[in-house]
């Protein structure tokens, strides 16, 4: 881990930035690392950046993907660097000589202060130098806070476990495995969200085997799977229609798709279905009968029946034909059940528009 990461935001700088890196790699204190963040500069500061990068391994270049600012691009540098200190340097700015040897120095001296705030000088185009009146001052934000700690913490009061580390390292002063620590949690938050990315990704890729495989196995003739709109309550045209499945063929298992919330609205006999799992698309791909009043994603393959039936007036359209191509839905349709409604047919025309 370098002391030091010099985190030098580029943006329209070209004239300048080369003359802002050679000061920082030629500093007598080497232990350091600078890290350029191009900020969709539309000059050639990106491509200065990239050949120090090439030249010395210390150096590394950042582009952001969209432009976000100076105080942008220190935060996305600041999330790259692992040094114990972060020193800001703009990229029209310079290091004088030997200006991180006698931070360095300094903060030894002063026992590892929290937040370092060191002199400036304002060079002025003229040759006029401006030198900080007020010097190298050095703050620090964890001891206060150790302070407070020990001084305002009431005895017995209670400490939620998750938060006992961390209340013993600021007690103790321990500045740097606190840092630390808050570094691994992040790393660790990181981990857990590509773990579930990951998680869903194969779980979609199974369902997607599972229903391919289902799609060639016969279909069952005595089984008939409903819906209505958005998988809710049991009921509307696809309600009446299983009712009558159950009261006039007997011999045909039902089943009724349904969020969970709306499981108890389905009353004893269909069987209930959850919209995702490997059940679901199984009912989808070998029941004989499949009745909704919403578009489920899916084509019909040979030998299934589709009823789709809408609601509104006689005038309307009550059955929707569906075409005959491939009965593969969309890869997206297997990571959460699809929404989407039909399109609404379109009115019968009045009689004055027949006339």
């Amino acid at each position: 881990m370098p002391r030091f990461s010099v985190i030098v935001p580029a943006y329209q700088v070209q004239a300048y930035l080369p003359a802002c890196l050679e000061s920082v790699l030629t500093q007598s204190y080497a232990d350091l690392e600078p890290i350029v963040v191009d900020d969709r500069s539309p000059d050639a500061s990106g491509e200065i950046a990239g050949e120090y990068a090439a030249r010395d391994p210390r150096v590394r270049a950042l582009r952001l993907p969209r432009r976000a600012g100076a105080g942008g691009a220190r935060a996305a540098g600041a999330a790259e660097a692992t040094g114990d200190y972060l020193l800001f340097l703009d990229g029209d700015d310079t290091l004088t000589a030997h200006a991180l040897r006698a931070i360095a120095d300094r903060l030894k001296e002063t026992g590892e202060p929290d937040v370092p705030v060191h002199a400036v000088a304002h060079a002025h185009r003229d040759g006029r130098v401006e030198r900080d009146a007020a010097g190298m001052v050095l703050t620090e934000f964890l001891r206060p806070a150790r302070a407070h700690y020990r001084r305002y913490r009431t005895p017995g009061a209670a400490v939620r476990p998750a938060g006992r580390l961390r209340h013993a390292l600021i007690r103790f002063g321990l500045h740097r495995t606190h840092r630390l620590l808050r570094l691994a949690q992040a790393a660790a938050g990181r981990l857990a969200k590509a773990a579930v990315k990951a998680a869903r990704a194969g779980r979609s890729a199974l369902l997607r085997l599972h229903y391919r495989v289902q799609l060639r196995l016969p279909l069952r003739a005595d089984r008939a799977v409903f819906a209505a709109h958005r998988d809710r309550s049991h009921g509307y045209h696809p309600g009446a229609l299983e009712q009558a499945f159950r009261a006039h063929a007997p011999q045909v298992r039902t089943a009724w798709i349904a969020a969970p919330e709306h499981h108890h609205t389905v009353p004893p006999g269909p069987r209930r279905i959850t919209p995702g799992p490997a059940a679901y698309w199984t009912a989808l791909a070998r029941s004989r009968y499949v009745v909704s009043n919403d578009h489920l994603g899916l084509v019909k393959r040979p030998g299934q029946v589709f009823v789709q039936t809408r609601h509104g007036t006689p005038a309307q359209a009550q059955v929707v034909p569906l075409d005959e191509r491939r009965p593969v839905p969309s890869a997206s349709a297997f990571a959460r059940p699809p929404l989407a409604t039909v399109p609404r047919p379109a009115a019968a025309p009045t009689v004055a528009e027949r006339l």
